[in-house]
């Protein structure tokens, strides 16, 4: 993905960094990221968190659909007992997102363009070697 992709809403954004994701054949997905949450009553400095999550994903009629089934945030670095507590808080909410629908831009072998149908973000994810 070309990075950083930001998300705000409720006094915090959200800077993801090093995301990579992996769309399986078999209708699965794998999602790993680098976060960044700032604002709020959080420290200037933000809170540095890793990701790891899984779904499922559907293509149809050029409309792409992806619902996590799982997700795993946790701090970086040093924790303590309420970076753990917003961790979990974190993680228990992606995993119940309602599933996210996009059109796709474009498909090709170096290239997948998405727009957010809520949002309207356009993100572009380029193909690893």
């Amino acid at each position: 993905m070309r990075e950083p992709v930001l998300y705000s809403g409720d006094g915090v954004t959200v800077e993801t960094r090093d995301s990579r994701t992996e769309y399986l054949p078999d209708g699965r997905f794998v999602y790993v990221a680098r976060l960044r949450v700032s604002g709020g009553r959080l420290p200037n400095k933000g809170l540095g968190l890793g990701m790891s999550a899984e779904g499922r994903w559907t293509l149809r009629h050029h409309r792409l659909t992806e619902r996590f089934t799982g997700a795993l945030i946790r701090p970086d670095g040093r924790s303590s007992p309420q970076l753990d507590l917003l961790a979990q808080a974190m993680s228990d909410e992606a995993a119940q997102r309602k599933p996210s629908q996009s059109d796709v831009l474009r498909l090709d072998a170096k290239q997948l363009v998405l727009r957010d149908r809520d949002t309207q973000q356009t993100i572009t994810y380029v193909r690893s070697e």
